[in-house]
C-alpha cells in the first residue's frame, strides 16, 4: 500500500512539473517577425511660385506672392538614377525618442522620375521610427555629386564640385513613427527639402541686338550669409549651415520665352514651416571673364517646396558694388571669406 500510494502521489506532481516547463518555455519564446512594407511616396511636381523679386530698368525692387510666370519642372538625365534610402529606429513613443542606432537600413536605386519605392523589412512587434531620403545619383557609379546619406540624421550636402545637372540638387525626405504588431504597409510621404531658386533676365533680346554673345556668358553666385549643407531628416530640419559660399552654375540651355530666359537656377536646404532668407550676390561674365553685369546684396525668400523668382535686366545693368569679383575658372565651388560689399 505505501508503494503505490507514492505512486500515485508522483503522477501528479510529474504532470505540475510538465506544466511549469511548457509555461517557462512559452514566456520565454522571442515575439514572432512580422513584415513591414515601407512604401515611399515621393512628390514629384512643378514647385508652387512662392515670391518673384523684380527689378526694373532702375534697379527698384519689387516683391509679389505667387505670380503667373512659366514654370518649369526640370528632369534628370538618362545617366541618372533616384537613390532611395530607408532607415528604421527603435521608438519610444512615451518620450517621443528614437535609439542612437539604427535597427535596420535599406538602399534602393529606382528609376531617375520614379515616384514610388517599396523596401521590406522584417521586424518584430514594437515601436519605431521610419526615416526615407530620396536624391539622386550616377547611374554607373551609385554615386551623388551633392548627398551623404550614409546617416540620415545628419545627411551631408556638398558644396564642392557643383553638379553637372542642377537637380542633382533637388532632394526629398519624409518619416512616420508605427505601433508594429502585425504584417502591414507603412506609406511615407517623402516630400521636397529643399527650396528652388531662379534667376531670370528679361532683357535677353536687348544683350544681343547690343553685340552681346551669350554662348560664352559664365556666371558666378555668392551666398553671403548662412546657406544650409546639413539635413536631419528624423526632425525634417537643417542641422548644418556654412557662410560665404560661392560657386559657378552651369548655365541652362538657351531656352526663351516670352518672360525671358531662366539661365540660373539652384535648389538649398530649407526650413520646414517657416521662410528661409538668404543674401546672395549674381554675376555675369563673357567668355573673356569680363564682367558683364552685377547685381549684389539680393534679398531672397525661400519657402521649402516652392520656387522663388529673381526677374529683371539682368545682362544690360548692374547695381550694388562688384568688388572686382573674377570669374574663377579652376573649379565650381569654394568657400569666401569676408566678401565686402
Amino acid at each position: 500500500m505505501k508503494k503505490e500510494t507514492l505512486k500515485h502521489m508522483a503522477m501528479p506532481i510529474v504532470c505540475m512539473l510538465m506544466a511549469a516547463t511548457m509555461m517557462s518555455c512559452g514566456s520565454d519564446e522571442a515575439p514572432v517577425p512580422q513584415t513591414l512594407l515601407v512604401r515611399a511616396d515621393i512628390t514629384r511636381q512643378t514647385p508652387d511660385i512662392y515670391k518673384s523679386i523684380v527689378f526694373d530698368a532702375d534697379g527698384v525692387r519689387s516683391e509679389s506672392e505667387g505670380g503667373t510666370e512659366s514654370m518649369w519642372y526640370y528632369q534628370l538625365s538618362d545617366e541618372k538614377l533616384t537613390r532611395v534610402t530607408y532607415e528604421i529606429y527603435r521608438y519610444d513613443a512615451a518620450t517621443a525618442t528614437d535609439d542612437a542606432a539604427v535597427y535596420a537600413r535599406r538602399v534602393h536605386y529606382v528609376a531617375a522620375d520614379a515616384t514610388s519605392d517599396t523596401a521590406q523589412v522584417v521586424l518584430p512587434k514594437g515601436d519605431y521610427r521610419v526615416l526615407v531620403f530620396a536624391d539622386a545619383v550616377d547611374k554607373q557609379t551609385k554615386a551623388s555629386a551633392v548627398y551623404n546619406t550614409s546617416n540620415l540624421k545628419a545627411v551631408i550636402a556638398s558644396v564642392n564640385p557643383y553638379p553637372s545637372e542642377i537637380q542633382e540638387r533637388e532632394c526629398f525626405a519624409g518619416n512616420a513613427s508605427i505601433s508594429f504588431e502585425e504584417s502591414r504597409t507603412l506609406a511615407v510621404n517623402v516630400a521636397p527639402a529643399t527650396a528652388r531658386l531662379r534667376f531670370v533676365t528679361t532683357d535677353f533680346a536687348d544683350f544681343v541686338s547690343s553685340g552681346g554673345n551669350i554662348s560664352g556668358l559664365k556666371a558666378k553666385i555668392v551666398y553671403k550669409q548662412y546657406i544650409a549643407t546639413g539635413y536631419d531628416v528624423s526632425e525634417m530640419e537643417p542641422n548644418q549651415f556654412i557662410t560665404g559660399y560661392s560657386f559657378n552654375p552651369i548655365l541652362n540651355e538657351y531656352v526663351v520665352d516670352v518672360m525671358g530666359w531662366e539661365f540660373v537656377a539652384d535648389y538649398l536646404l530649407s526650413h520646414k514651416d517657416a521662410e528661409t532668407n538668404i543674401i546672395a550676390d549674381l554675376y555675369i561674365y563673357d567668355e573673356s571673364g569680363r564682367e558683364v553685369s552685377h547685381f549684389a546684396n539680393i534679398d531672397i525668400p525661400l519657402m521649402r517646396g516652392k520656387e522663388t523668382i529673381v526677374r529683371g535686366c539682368l545682362l544690360t545693368h548692374s547695381y550694388g558694388d562688384s568688388n572686382g569679383m573674377p570669374i574663377d575658372e579652376n573649379f565650381t565651388g569654394e568657400y569666401v571669406i569676408n566678401v565686402e560689399i
